[in-house]
């Protein structure tokens, strides 16, 4: 499990949450959500369309019979939860980079 989800909890809202939040800049159909965020399609389907319906998550463009999903930066709570997934990648890499002292 992810740090960003130990943080906010393990949900498949919250899992597809972070899938959006992690690949922000492009956009995805529900396909790449249901494999990536190992969710069925029922489950997927539901929490796509909660975020859907708080406007987090936005459709953007068709392609063929294809609807793909953004996430919506310009909303409030998003912008909230962008800052503190980048802030725990920040901390955990600092985490890593401490130099392991150890006594002799």
């Amino acid at each position: 499990m992810s740090l960003f989800l130990k943080s906010i909890g393990d949900s498949p809202r919250n899992r597809v949450l972070e899938f959006f939040i992690e690949g922000r800049e492009l956009d995805y159909s529900l396909k790449d959500v249901m494999t990536n965020c190992d969710l069925s399609k029922t489950l997927a389907m539901l929490s796509m369309h909660d975020l859907i319906e708080d406007e987090m998550i936005l459709p953007t463009r068709k392609v063929s019979k294809i609807q793909l999903f953004k996430l919506n930066l310009k909303d409030r709570p998003v912008i909230g939860l962008c800052w503190v997934f980048d802030d725990l990648i920040k901390v955990s890499l600092e985490d890593i980079k401490k130099p392991q002292v150890t006594e002799i």
